[in-house]
């Protein structure tokens, strides 16, 4: 892939004990060497596989699913779409200043058909990356998710490596019925936890490498953009 860039833009939202996290989620961090009395820094820092921007990858909710690992770093580059659900005006959910589209149905999809079939990755704008910045106190149960129909339709899209989110899942709180119609079937990871992405255009490079853990479940990330 021959990439050509003149701006980058962060899609990570940074680890912080304050931070958005899933409902349960739990962060430590904390210094264990301190300067001067201990001549330099170190801390300790306790998260979760899916703590912050982060994959799923099959085995998060398929006994049997390919791990993250297995994955070849082709994977996590990508031409990649934004698709855009703040438009749908009247049908976003409000949190303070910040409106969202809070669940994503096939045909909020199907309008981007033609799009979605020549990319190789996609992010959904939401618009729920502005409430994630506002830290864990502001996140309820509330956030977007993708039906399940939702998900079955992006399923078919062979093409797709990455299908990627500004919300802390793409499933309805304690379902994981979308998850399961994309990881079950496809080689497809789910990307989540995304923010910025009202800064990116139509088209972009997406570039998301996940710690290299092994037999992992999902990883935390540092995914951001290049823009031409």
């Amino acid at each position: 892939m021959n990439i050509k860039f003149s701006k980058i833009i962060d899609l990570s939202l940074p680890i912080d004990i304050t931070m958005a996290t899933y409902p349960g989620e739990t962060i430590l961090y904390r210094p264990v060497k301190v300067m001067p009395k201990d001549k330099y820094n170190i801390q300790t820092m306790h998260i979760f596989t899916h703590t912050g921007t982060h994959f799923d990858a099959p085995w998060h909710v398929i006994e049997d699913g390919r791990k993250l690992d297995a994955y070849p770093l082709e994977q996590f580059i990508a031409s990649c779409i934004k698709i855009d659900l703040t438009k749908h005006k009247k049908e976003l959910s409000r949190c303070g200043a910040s409106f969202y589209l809070k669940v994503i149905e096939k045909r909020h999809l199907q309008e981007h058909d033609s799009k979605i079939r020549q990319a190789e990755a996609i992010v959904l704008h939401t618009g729920y990356g502005d409430v994630m910045k506002l830290g864990r106190q502001f996140i309820d149960l509330e956030f977007p998710y993708l039906t399940e129909e939702a998900a079955r339709y992006l399923a078919q899209f062979t093409s797709l490596k990455i299908i990627g989110i500004d919300s802390l899942t793409i499933d309805k709180h304690e379902s994981q019925d979308a998850h399961k119609a994309i990881l079950a079937k496809t080689d497809i990871l789910i990307l989540e936890t995304l923010t910025n992405l009202e800064q990116l255009p139509d088209n972009f490079t997406l570039l998301c490498m996940p710690l290299r853990v092994k037999e992992a479940d999902g990883a935390p990330c540092r995914a951001f953009a290049l823009i031409e």
